[in-house]
């Protein structure tokens, strides 16, 4: 990890993305729409807000230098919240 300031922000409204434009730090940027095509293997990770959480921590866990198999079994074998999804 660099020593460097860094943000994920999800900038998928107008609000979110204009903090993410005025950031002077390492900025990752994230949106629902970022893998789609893997939401299917996350069986408690359902829906556009919690896609775009995982992409946040997606996000999060590649700047921390875990790789990408890493995150992917994580995100597939989450439980999830009690009485969330249910």
């Amino acid at each position: 990890m660099q020593d460097n300031h860094w943000a994920v922000i999800a900038t998928d409204d107008p609000v979110a993305t204009g903090i993410a434009d005025r950031r002077e730090v390492q900025l990752h940027r994230v949106s629902m729409a970022d893998r789609v095509e893997k939401q299917h293997k996350w069986p408690s990770l359902q829906g556009p807000h919690n896609r775009q959480n995982a992409n946040v921590a997606w996000a999060v866990a590649s700047e921390l230098g875990i790789d990408a198999p890493i995150i992917e079994v994580a995100l597939q074998s989450y439980p999830g919240l009690p009485h969330r999804m249910e």
